[in-house]
């Protein structure tokens, strides 16, 4: 599919409450980490939990996506993309990119010399 755009954030309302700093717990209870996708899900994504679902009460991948409104192809895409992710036991089927992909045509810039790619630091508490 090629490099796509997440960002991972870290929501910390714990300013917002007048005097909350000297209160034990109050940041692990007001802080979250959310992961915002910046892009359009493609097809066997979106209707992947869905189409397993339905395939374990008993319906055909036809079923399926006739109640979804989606191609056969689609459903077994989907199916095919959950046993995926089953098999390497991940629930998100998007890796982190910690390097630059070989082959992707797009990004060539890390073959010259002088290039070092350095991912950036997951440091929560960073405002840049």
């Amino acid at each position: 599919m090629g490099v796509i755009p997440k960002c991972v954030l870290m929501l910390n309302l714990t300013p917002l409450i007048p005097n909350a700093d000297g209160l034990p717990g109050v940041e692990q209870m007001l802080s979250r980490e959310l992961v915002v996708d910046l892009f359009e899900p493609p097809q066997r994504e979106e209707f992947c939990e869905r189409v397993v679902a339905m395939r374990q009460l008993g319906m055909t991948e036809k079923q399926v996506a006739a109640e979804l409104g989606i191609t056969h192809t689609a459903a077994q895409r989907a199916a095919a993309l959950q046993r995926k992710m089953n098999e390497l036991g991940i629930t998100d089927p998007y890796l982190p990119l910690t390097e630059p992909p070989e082959d992707y045509r797009k990004m060539r810039r890390h073959h010259h010399p002088r290039y070092r790619f350095e991912p950036a630091a997951s440091d929560a508490g960073a405002v840049s």
